[in-house]
This record gives C-alpha cells, sequence and structure tokens, in this order.
C-alpha cells in the first residue's frame, strides 16, 4: 500500500533525521517598556509596536532547521542604500522579516514541492 498522496493543507514535517513533529513559522518580537506604560491611559504596548524581532522555523520537538540568512546587501556594500535594495532582501538587523528567499530556503531544505 502506498502513502496517500500530500494536499496542499499537509502540515510540513521536521527535516531533521528520526523527526516527523511538525513545523511551524515562529516569531519573536521585543518593544522596550518605558515609565510612561505604567501610567500612559493609551493603549498599551502591542506586536505592531516591537522595537526588534527575529523569526525561524522550528519543529514541535525544538529543531531549527532554518533561521535568517546573514545580513547581505546585494550590491556587495557594508550597508545597503535605498538604490540598490532590492525588495526580497532582508537588510535590517532589528527587525527581520520572513522573505520570499527565505521561502525558497525553505523549500530547498523540504526538497522541493513535496
Amino acid at each position: 500500500m502506498t502513502a496517500p498522496e500530500a494536499g496542499p493543507y499537509t502540515p510540513l514535517s521536521c527535516p531533521m533525521r528520526d523527526c516527523d513533529e511538525e513545523l511551524y513559522l515562529s516569531w519573536e518580537l521585543s518593544v522596550g517598556l518605558l515609565r510612561r506604560d505604567l501610567t500612559d491611559p493609551s493603549p498599551p504596548p502591542a506586536p505592531a509596536d516591537a522595537w526588534v524581532g527575529q523569526w525561524h522555523v522550528e519543529c514541535l520537538a525544538g529543531h531549527r532547521p532554518l533561521v535568517p540568512a546573514p545580513i547581505e546587501c546585494p550590491c556587495g556594500r557594508n550597508e545597503c542604500t535605498e538604490e540598490c535594495n532590492d525588495a526580497d532582501v532582508d537588510a535590517t538587523e532589528e527587525l527581520r522579516t520572513f522573505r520570499a528567499s527565505d521561502l525558497a530556503r525553505l523549500r530547498e531544505l523540504m526538497g522541493g514541492d513535496r
């Protein structure tokens, strides 16, 4: 008997050997708390207020098979400028964003469209 074909909504499994736990894209966001946050009647800090953020792909067993790629400017400079910053390159150190290039890396890690 053959395994059923995976559909588009089939969860991805961890690519680590002997692990078949489901994979998740996780974000960690941080915002500094200020003294005024204790007394200001405006809404409390929210995820959209984050000063720094990071993402990673992990499974329920704790494996992290994919993390952000090293920050590199596509034009080879030490720091990206407006004229050379490609929309798919995450050039910030503070708020890392999961980009199409990261999805391509995940696809390659998972062996294509499986």
